[in-house]
């Protein structure tokens, strides 16, 4: 075979339990299907082989193939021309890879920096394992919705139920419902405008399960997939999210808003730590506010398109029948092999809304009790 760089014929040896083929001049290699993986295993166990270590939340610059200029290589084995690949998804090591053969072409010193990539860390070694195998999954994404590639059952659900509005009356205008509103709206023109190519800001800002400590599980909150999914998510953010901001004040609803969507992100997170598909979509902070306003307001009526007929529907029976959507569609998926909808994300964010408002009105509860005993003592 000849080097796909220099063009110098490929020496066939053997590196520890593995055989691969080595140019050399540019001491570039060729590795069969399968042989990459196991090379970097061995070569990673080598003491003199130091593992990256990354910042905890901090930010993570992926290079993007459409970002590497460099001429096309062919396979040394079938002559196809390769495929520049991100190794792990975000090692920023590129190795080019044969559509046919599924061969792998590593320059010199690639290897070596793969290596480093996996030591110690069992997280990025099985990434690295699934990425060859599943090439088409990682340029997907997972979205926090639930409204792209649904189960077929929800194209006639919004027919049956759709929340058009509430009676749950506000004081103050939700300034900070709407700036949320108009941010998520501006990233995901922006997106459209500048040209996200396979998703690359997606890829880059969302948040990857397998890279936890990460700056993607805040900003994933902000990202978008399409309209349809923008659409959803805001619409429910507007239903349920001023009243949310009127009960708590502007500044505690912000905190509160990206609280839930952090631990909707790490609920998803707990249950998928191999998982490099990043996730995106607003619905983990706002299944967070759905919970929030099932324990602030039980009994506010849901304006509720029903079988083409309007119907007012309790609050606690409108979002007690979404939460065990949520659990039904979570284990139908778990039966049928897993699902693009990060169905965790949403039954984590609504616990924690839950959690969060009754702990709230016993703080409130206990301050009021507090003021009333002192206004007790100062009659007597």
């Amino acid at each position: 075979m000849e080097c796909p760089v220099c063009h110098h014929n490929l020496r066939r040896v053997r590196s520890r339990r593995v055989e691969i083929d080595i140019c050399p001049r540019c001491k570039g290699k060729w590795f069969d299907e399968g042989e990459f993986t196991d090379f970097v295993k061995e070569l990673s166990q080598k003491e003199g082989i130091a593992p990256r270590r990354d910042r905890l939340f901090e930010a993570r610059q992926v290079t993007r193939v459409s970002q590497i200029q460099e001429e096309g290589r062919r396979c040394p084995r079938c002559g196809v021309e390769m495929k520049k690949f991100n190794y792990a998804y975000d090692s920023n090591v590129f190795l080019d890879k044969c559509p046919e053969c599924k061969g792998i072409w590593s320059d010199a010193g690639e290897s070596t920096r793969v290596a480093s990539y996996m030591k110690d860390d069992p997280k990025v070694r099985a990434v690295a394992e699934g990425t060859l195998k599943h090439q088409k999954e990682r340029e997907s994404y997972q979205d926090l919705s639930g409204l792209n590639q649904l189960p077929l059952y929800w194209v006639f659900l919004p027919r049956i139920i759709l929340p058009l509005a509430d009676d749950a009356p506000r004081k103050k205008f939700p300034y900070i419902t709407i700036a949320i509103i108009a941010i998520c709206t501006g990233i995901f023109l922006g997106q459209l405008y500048f040209g996200d190519k396979k998703g690359g800001y997606l890829k880059d800002w969302g948040f990857v399960p397998a890279h936890f400590f990460s700056m993607g599980m805040v900003t994933a909150i902000f990202l978008h997939g399409g309209w349809l999914h923008l659409g959803g998510n805001m619409f429910f953010l507007w239903l349920f999210g001023d009243n949310i901001e009127d009960r708590l004040s502007r500044v505690y609803f912000l905190g509160f808003y990206l609280a839930a969507g952090i631990a909707a992100n790490a609920a998803h997170g707990v249950f998928n730590l191999d998982s490099d598909i990043p996730c995106v979509g607003a619905s983990g902070a706002i299944s967070g506010i759905m919970g929030a306003y099932l324990a602030f307001f039980p009994k506010a009526r849901i304006k509720t398109l029903f079988f083409y007929r309007i119907l007012y529907v309790p609050a606690y029976v409108f979002l007690g029948l979404w939460f065990m959507l949520q659990l039904f569609n979570l284990a139908l998926s778990s039966m049928v092999g897993g699902s693009s909808i990060a169905w965790y994300a949403h039954i984590g964010g609504f616990l924690f809304g839950v959690v969060f408002a009754v702990g709230f009105k016993r703080m409130v509860l206990r301050k009021d009790n507090r003021a009333a005993e002192h206004g007790l003592m100062k009659e007597e």
